[in-house]
């Protein structure tokens, strides 16, 4: 065996970082470990293996970089001391898992044993299988008991949508004793507007109120509010300029409860017809940008602002700020003695206080781009 390739203690200890390694009753080991710098060591190579002892390890083991690595050398003198401790007594059960909301979870566990010093929970996320990156982990979380017995505790500050193991531990003197793993996932439910809020108006001023947050979700309501347009459906994200949706946003009620009802005046709408909605979001964020898990809205609403003499376009008869077909059969139905609601009395084009044979032709002239 060719011993120039033989290490020292010292790079031993940095290589044995990770342990899969067995001693059998005999002596023999077998198994791996793993060293983040050196790769992988079979402690049972072909025409070797290492032999543990009450008090040392002898033999070789076989590193696929650095090569033999010999556990017990003459010249110079070194070995592995090896010291034994009794098996533990004590044990641990995860027992149930409850009440997942997307940001907390009821874990519960009971002890048996003697000499339990401290008792507690600790989670962690993988690393992705396809970058290694990503895992994060909590660390050991213990609860205020010690001893044997059940014990359960409420972890917070989880995120939603996520998949957690888990496992339950307890300390018994320097060593650490968990439970089988368990996975659960948080939930992933947003804030919820479900009441659809009144509306009044006037010719200045627009005021909605009657709206309620009715589940506020997993994690702080940080804004909510009101979102209109001229489209079903308004919605609040990175594309409302372009799409003509406005928002009036409020978040000046801290904190925010479940079933919280709020009130806003939006003024200087323009003329026409218009759609709202209540929304409320979270501060988590999504990974998509309209905020599927975060983002939710109350029902859809319609109402119209009419215009004003100083604001109002001649001939737009239902006053949604246009003139359109829908103003021409509007007139038509006014003329063959249909009743009609809402009419915008302001539209008159030759000021005779009617809508009437002078509108329909100036519609028309519209449409045709005669005027």
């Amino acid at each position: 065996m060719n011993l120039k390739n033989s290490v020292k203690i010292a790079v031993i200890a940095a290589m044995l970082a990770v342990f899969c390694v067995s001693a059998h009753a005999a002596g023999n080991s077998s198994g791996y470990a793993w060293s983040e710098n050196n790769g992988w060591s079979d402690f049972n190579p072909t025409g070797a293996g290492v032999t543990v002892y009450a008090d040392h390890l002898e033999g070789y083991a076989w590193n696929e970089n650095i090569g033999w690595i010999n556990f017990a050398n003459t010249t110079p003198a070194y070995k592995v001391v090896t010291t034994f401790t009794a098996a533990p007594t004590a044990s641990v059960v995860l027992t149930s898992l409850g009440n997942i909301t997307g940001s907390t979870v009821l874990a519960t566990g009971t002890a048996t044993g003697a000499g339990i010093g401290e008792r507690g929970f600790y989670w962690w996320i993988p690393p992705t299988t396809e970058t290694h990156f990503g895992g994060s982990e909590s660390g050991l979380l213990p609860e205020s008991g010690y001893g044997a017995g059940n014990f359960s505790m409420t972890i917070t500050g989880l995120k939603p949508g996520n998949k957690y193991h888990i496992k339950a531990y307890v300390k018994v003197g320097g060593q650490i004793i968990t439970s089988d793993e368990q996975i659960f996932t948080t939930a992933t439910t947003g804030a919820t507007g479900k009441t659809a809020p009144t509306v009044l108006t006037d010719t200045k001023n627009f005021t909605v109120s009657g709206s309620s947050i009715t589940d506020v979700g997993t994690t702080p309501v940080n804004v909510y509010g009101f979102v209109y347009a001229k489209h079903t459906a308004p919605f609040t994200g990175e594309n409302m300029p372009a799409t003509g949706d406005m928002a009036y946003a409020m978040w000046d009620k801290a904190p925010v409860y479940q079933g919280i009802k709020f009130t806003g005046a939006i003024k200087n709408i323009p003329p026409g017809k218009w759609y709202l909605r209540a929304y409320a979001h979270n501060t988590n964020p999504d990974s998509s940008a309209d905020q599927p898990e975060s983002l939710s809205y109350g029902e859809d609403i319609s109402f119209t602002i009419a215009c004003t003499p100083e604001t109002c376009i001649p001939g737009d008869v239902n006053g949604d700020g246009k003139i359109s077909m829908d103003d021409e059969m509007l007139v038509l139905r006014i003329l063959d003695g249909i009743p009609v609601e809402n009419i915008n009395l302001n539209a008159d084009v030759n000021g005779d206080g009617k809508t009437g044979l002078e509108e329909l032709g100036y519609i028309l002239q519209k449409a045709a781009g005669l005027r």
